[in-house]
């Protein structure tokens, strides 16, 4: 299972997020196996950050294009071909694309 979650690094809750998506995934081998989890910065000036879950800079805007996220943060589930939007509010919400 895919996820790719859209922040942007200029808000503190947005931060606050993807470490605590971090955590969760560091912390349960079972989630890391399950779920690839793809970290999309909006924000080009911001500090990267790193961890089990992949992270990119989308400095050229090529991702929001992509997937079109209505608002930070946002979750996308890629399933097969299907694509499934959720407009996160906790970490927790990555487990429901399981």
């Amino acid at each position: 299972m895919s996820i790719v979650v859209f922040v942007n690094s200029t808000q503190p809750e947005d931060n606050k997020l993807v470490r605590e998506i971090q955590h969760q995934l560091y912390f349960s081998q079972q989630l890391q196996r399950r779920l690839s989890v793809t970290i999309i910065d909006i924000n080009p000036q911001g500090e990267s950050l790193s961890g089990p879950a992949g992270y990119i800079k989308d400095r050229q805007g090529i991702w929001a294009e992509k997937y079109r996220p209505a608002e930070t943060p946002s979750l996308f589930c890629l399933k097969g071909k299907k694509t499934v939007y959720i407009k996160m509010a906790s970490a927790r919400e990555i487990r429901s694309c399981l």
